[in-house]
C-alpha cells in the first residue's frame, strides 16, 4: 500500500462484497504476527470494515500481493 495514498470513507463506490473485504483484512491481521512491517497499513484498512469502498479493497489486495500471498 502506497503510504501517500490516503483512505477515507467517501473515496469511491462501495465494495460489492463486504464479507470478502472482511475476510481479506482478517487474513492480513493474522499475518501481522509474523510480519510487523504490514501492521500499520492493515490497521488503516481495518478502520473501514463497516463500509469498505472499492479503493479500500484494492489497497488491501495490494498489501496481500506485496506479501506474496494470494488467497483468491
Amino acid at each position: 500500500m502506497d503510504p501517500s495514498n490516503r483512505l477515507h470513507h467517501d473515496d469511491s463506490e462501495p465494495h460489492n462484497n463486504i464479507t470478502e473485504y472482511r475476510a481479506l483484512v482478517g487474513k492480513l491481521l493474522y499475518l501481522t504476527s509474523t510480519r510487523p512491517d504490514i501492521a500499520f497499513p492493515v490497521q488503516q484498512l481495518s478502520q473501514f470494515l463497516d463500509a469498505p469502498a472499492s479503493t479500500h479493497f484494492k489497497a488491501a489486495h495490494s498489501v496481500e500481493i506485496s506479501q506474496g500471498k494470494s488467497w483468491h
